[in-house]
């Protein structure tokens, strides 16, 4: 498994690679969240959107986003992906996930647990 995280603009996955963008935004007492997964020609496969009932801060409606494009990813059998998201906090949580002892690493540990069946998974 090769895992890349980095918070950068949007780029063409390579070829052969499905790169699912995700996305989450906060009410006061719920969160909206979208996920779109496009292959290497830019081509719409799949994708999902949804309301969860429950007050989060930013980080963590962005978390739970990551957590629904990782089920997509697995729901339409997808071998090589690349995660996108613009939350450069949750990135950068993602690219120490080793070194960090906090709930939310839990989470993201929980998440890159159940990405086994991908052959190669990047997040940017």
């Amino acid at each position: 498994d090769v895992v890349v995280i980095s918070y950068s603009k949007e780029e063409k996955p390579l070829k052969g690679t499905v790169k699912i963008n995700f996305d989450a935004d906060v009410s006061k007492t719920k969160i909206g969240f979208g996920v779109i997964a496009r292959d290497s020609e830019g081509f719409v496969i799949g994708g999902g959107y949804g309301f969860k009932n429950e007050e989060m801060m930013g980080d963590w409606a962005k978390l739970y986003a990551f957590e629904e494009s990782v089920k997509i990813g697995r729901l339409l059998n997808i071998t090589k992906v690349t995660f996108q998201t613009d939350c450069a906090s949750l990135a950068n949580r993602i690219k120490k996930r080793r070194d960090d002892i906090t709930i939310m690493h839990y989470r993201i540990n929980e998440c890159f647990q159940s990405m086994g069946m991908f052959n190669n998974a990047i997040v940017n």
